[in-house]
């Protein structure tokens, strides 16, 4: 009988410590991620030695694919088939919820997919225990949703209070206002509120405050149940771009604090947009 090499199967490769695990689920899971994610969402605290550590030995053994942007760039990273292989052996991993792109993100998709995952990163952040699904994860759920949002996060509570629904779109102006984004917004935002026993909103993060004006004064012509908020994404990318991400947030989150995190709350509170910031708006019926 011809051996099983530790090439053909992982199990006989390694020990997989479970803080790799996670960091090599929350590549998967992001389909193509940057080494700065990985390090905010995995190792924070942490010194950059470290996370690079982390992705030279995994590299090594095929589990992840490390390549720079421009050969100079920033750090991006991709779970290999054997990565996959090794978290689904583990068990308790979905296997459709990771991600083994054959080539990376083109050029012109990778800022969209960057936000994206500087969202999963803050609002994890905010919420450890929530449900976050990138709009490439939401796409393998059947029934598939009627509308696919760039990131949705759900927030469970504890018994006999209703969870909370958050949808982000990430808006940079490729698609026109009036003919695609505007309806594709108002079915998201009918799909969330027809959710049971589940607080909804949507966060559109957007261009520039022009595109923003205009989408603001559109929704405001409208008597749709679920609160939208519409900002403008920061200015910078990165690390320091990640941080003004989560300064964003940061008056949304307060206003809904969650039983999840020990905090019951006093009231129910969504932040909507007014002006050039969030501002807190009671919920009809709180």
């Amino acid at each position: 009988m011809t051996p099983i090499s530790a090439r053909s199967d992982p199990r006989s490769a390694f020990v997989l410590p479970e803080r790799d695990a996670a960091a090599l689920r929350f590549i998967g899971k992001g389909y193509e991620v940057a080494q700065y994610q990985l390090h905010e969402a995995v190792f924070p605290g942490r010194s950059p030695t470290v996370v690079s550590r982390f992705v030279r030995r995994w590299e090594r053994k095929g589990l992840l694919i490390s390549e720079r942007l421009h050969g100079f760039g920033m750090n991006r990273l991709r779970l290999t088939r054997s990565g996959k292989e090794t978290l689904l052996l583990r068990g308790g991993e979905r296997e459709a919820e990771l991600f083994v792109p054959r080539k990376p993100v083109a050029l012109k998709d990778l800022a969209h997919t960057l936000w994206i995952n500087d969202a999963r990163v803050v609002l994890g952040s905010f919420f450890p225990r929530a449900t976050i699904l990138p709009a490439w994860a939401l796409g393998r759920i059947q029934p598939r949703p009627p509308v696919v949002p760039d990131v949705l996060a759900l927030v469970r509570t504890k018994r006999h209070r209703p969870g909370l629904a958050l949808a982000v779109e990430i808006d940079l102006g490729g698609e026109p206002l009036t003919r695609v984004f505007l309806p594709k917004l108002a079915a998201l935002r009918a799909f969330l509120s027809g959710i049971p026993e589940t607080r909804s909103a949507v966060v559109v993060l957007t261009s520039g405050s022009g595109r923003r004006a205009n989408l603001v004064a559109a929704l405001q012509d409208g008597n749709d149940a679920t609160p939208t908020a519409v900002e403008v994404l920061p200015q910078c990318g990165g690390r320091e771009g990640l941080m003004a991400l989560g300064n964003l947030f940061r008056p949304f989150v307060d206003a809904n604090p969650q039983p999840e995190d020990g905090n019951p709350g006093r009231c129910n509170n969504f932040a909507v947009s007014e002006g050039m910031g969030f501002a807190l708006a009671r919920e009809a019926g709180g």
